[in-house]
Protein backbone atom coordinates (compact mmCIF):
# COMPACT_ATOMS: atom_id res chain seq x y z
CA UNK A 1 0.00 0.00 0.00
CA UNK A 2 1.52 3.33 -1.03
CA UNK A 3 -0.06 6.20 0.81
CA UNK A 4 -0.90 9.59 -0.57
CA UNK A 5 2.06 11.98 -0.65
CA UNK A 6 0.20 14.43 1.61
CA UNK A 7 1.14 12.25 4.60
CA UNK A 8 4.80 12.06 3.57
CA UNK A 9 5.70 15.47 2.12
CA UNK A 10 9.28 15.50 3.43
CA UNK A 11 9.82 11.82 2.57
CA UNK A 12 8.54 12.40 -0.97
CA UNK A 13 11.03 15.27 -1.34
CA UNK A 14 13.74 12.73 -0.40
CA UNK A 15 12.54 10.23 -3.00
CA UNK A 16 11.01 7.94 -0.35
CA UNK A 17 7.62 6.27 -0.37
CA UNK A 18 6.08 3.51 1.71
CA UNK A 19 7.02 0.84 -0.84
CA UNK A 20 10.70 1.83 -0.69
CA UNK A 21 10.65 1.94 3.13
CA UNK A 22 9.00 -1.48 3.35
CA UNK A 23 11.48 -2.94 0.85
CA UNK A 24 14.31 -1.63 3.08
CA UNK A 25 12.52 -3.23 6.09
CA UNK A 26 12.12 0.13 7.83
CA UNK A 27 9.12 -0.02 10.18
CA UNK A 28 6.55 2.71 9.60
CA UNK A 29 4.67 3.98 12.63
CA UNK A 30 1.23 5.46 12.00
CA UNK A 31 -2.41 4.53 12.30
CA UNK A 32 -2.23 2.40 9.12
CA UNK A 33 0.88 0.44 10.13
CA UNK A 34 2.24 0.20 13.70
CA UNK A 35 -0.09 2.45 15.71
CA UNK A 36 2.02 2.64 18.87
CA UNK A 37 5.04 4.96 18.79
CA UNK A 38 7.84 3.48 20.94
CA UNK A 39 9.38 5.37 23.84
CA UNK A 40 13.02 6.55 23.84
CA UNK A 41 13.57 5.89 20.12
CA UNK A 42 14.56 8.66 17.71
CA UNK A 43 11.76 8.85 15.14
CA UNK A 44 11.70 10.85 11.91
CA UNK A 45 8.44 12.57 11.02
CA UNK A 46 7.90 11.61 7.37
CA UNK A 47 5.72 14.66 6.84
CA UNK A 48 8.17 17.32 8.06
CA UNK A 49 11.55 15.60 8.49
CA UNK A 50 11.61 16.50 12.19
CA UNK A 51 13.44 14.06 14.49
CA UNK A 52 11.69 13.49 17.81
CA UNK A 53 12.00 11.15 20.79
CA UNK A 54 8.96 10.43 22.94
CA UNK A 55 9.39 9.84 26.68
CA UNK A 56 6.42 7.47 26.86
CA UNK A 57 4.72 5.22 24.29
CA UNK A 58 2.22 7.20 22.23
CA UNK A 59 -0.61 6.41 19.83
CA UNK A 60 0.13 7.64 16.31
CA UNK A 61 -2.30 9.61 14.21
CA UNK A 62 -2.22 10.21 10.48
CA UNK A 63 1.38 11.46 10.67
CA UNK A 64 3.83 8.71 9.75
CA UNK A 65 7.11 8.12 11.59
CA UNK A 66 10.17 5.95 10.91
CA UNK A 67 13.03 5.09 13.30
CA UNK A 68 16.12 7.15 12.52
CA UNK A 69 18.45 4.19 13.24
CA UNK A 70 16.60 1.99 10.72
CA UNK A 71 16.75 4.76 8.10
CA UNK A 72 20.52 5.04 8.71
CA UNK A 73 20.97 1.26 8.44
CA UNK A 74 19.07 1.27 5.11
CA UNK A 75 21.21 4.14 3.79
CA UNK A 76 18.23 6.52 3.70
CA UNK A 77 19.59 8.92 6.35
CA UNK A 78 20.99 11.60 6.58
CA UNK A 79 18.61 13.43 4.29
CA UNK A 80 19.97 14.76 1.07
CA UNK A 81 20.18 18.52 0.76
CA UNK A 82 17.02 19.77 -0.85
CA UNK A 83 17.47 22.32 -3.59
CA UNK A 84 14.23 23.78 -4.91
CA UNK A 85 13.67 22.87 -8.55
CA UNK A 86 12.87 26.46 -9.46
CA UNK A 87 13.18 29.76 -7.55
CA UNK A 88 9.37 29.99 -7.49
CA UNK A 89 9.18 26.80 -5.39
CA UNK A 90 11.56 28.08 -2.69
CA UNK A 91 8.97 30.08 -0.70
CA UNK A 92 6.52 27.18 -0.90
CA UNK A 93 9.02 24.55 0.31
CA UNK A 94 10.71 26.56 3.07
CA UNK A 95 7.88 26.63 5.65
CA UNK A 96 7.11 22.95 5.13
CA UNK A 97 9.67 21.67 7.66
CA UNK A 98 8.55 24.16 10.31
CA UNK A 99 4.82 23.53 10.02
CA UNK A 100 3.44 21.81 13.14
CA UNK A 101 1.61 18.53 12.78
CA UNK A 102 -2.10 18.82 12.12
CA UNK A 103 -2.72 15.59 14.01
CA UNK A 104 -1.85 15.74 17.72
CA UNK A 105 -0.52 12.57 19.29
CA UNK A 106 -2.37 11.23 22.33
CA UNK A 107 -0.57 9.49 25.18
CA UNK A 108 -0.74 5.70 25.05
CA UNK A 109 -3.87 4.41 26.74
CA UNK A 110 -5.87 7.60 26.22
CA UNK A 111 -9.47 7.16 25.14
CA UNK A 112 -9.94 7.66 21.42
CA UNK A 113 -13.72 7.52 21.56
CA UNK A 114 -15.95 9.43 23.86
CA UNK A 115 -17.36 7.20 26.62
CA UNK A 116 -20.86 7.75 25.22
CA UNK A 117 -19.70 6.48 21.82
CA UNK A 118 -18.14 3.41 23.39
CA UNK A 119 -21.31 2.71 25.38
CA UNK A 120 -23.44 3.06 22.24
CA UNK A 121 -21.26 0.60 20.33
CA UNK A 122 -21.41 -1.93 23.18
CA UNK A 123 -25.19 -1.50 23.42
CA UNK A 124 -25.65 -2.17 19.70
CA UNK A 125 -23.37 -5.20 19.95
CA UNK A 126 -25.39 -6.54 22.89
CA UNK A 127 -28.67 -5.95 21.00
CA UNK A 128 -27.38 -7.90 18.00
CA UNK A 129 -26.34 -10.84 20.19
CA UNK A 130 -29.66 -10.86 22.06
CA UNK A 131 -31.57 -10.56 18.77
CA UNK A 132 -29.73 -13.52 17.27
CA UNK A 133 -30.30 -15.56 20.41
CA UNK A 134 -34.04 -14.75 20.38
CA UNK A 135 -34.30 -15.66 16.69
CA UNK A 136 -32.68 -19.04 17.31
CA UNK A 137 -34.86 -19.65 20.39
CA UNK A 138 -38.02 -18.81 18.39
CA UNK A 139 -36.99 -21.22 15.63
CA UNK A 140 -36.46 -23.99 18.18
CA UNK A 141 -39.90 -23.35 19.71
CA UNK A 142 -41.58 -23.46 16.30
CA UNK A 143 -40.04 -26.83 15.48
CA UNK A 144 -41.77 -28.23 18.44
Amino acid sequence: MVLDVKFMEWAASQGLDTAKLRAAKVPIYGKWYYPELPADVELVNLRSGEVKTFAAPMIAGATLWAPKADLEAAGLWPPRAGEPATPEEAPRLAPLALRPSLHPIAPFGAEHWAPVGTFAILLVYLMVIVGLWLAMYTMLLQRG
